[in-house]
């Protein structure tokens, strides 16, 4: 997300997550309360949603 998009959401009293917690994988098949982040567990997984995340942003955001 941009900075401004941070910022908006902080002005109206919510706060992004940030540091380790800004990203979070979970299993929905056998965590569906979302309790365990499995970013450090399954790298390999969290990097592939990252990169679709950037390539999906990229797209809806282009002039």
């Amino acid at each position: 997300m941009a900075g401004s998009e941070f910022n908006y959401a902080e002005a109206r009293g919510y706060n992004p997550l940030k540091g380790d917690d800004a990203e979070f994988l979970a299993d929905l098949a056998t965590d569906p309360g979302e309790t365990r982040n499995l970013r450090r567990a399954q790298p390999e997984i969290a990097a592939d949603l990252r990169q679709r995340l950037e390539r999906w942003t990229s797209e809806v955001t282009a002039p």
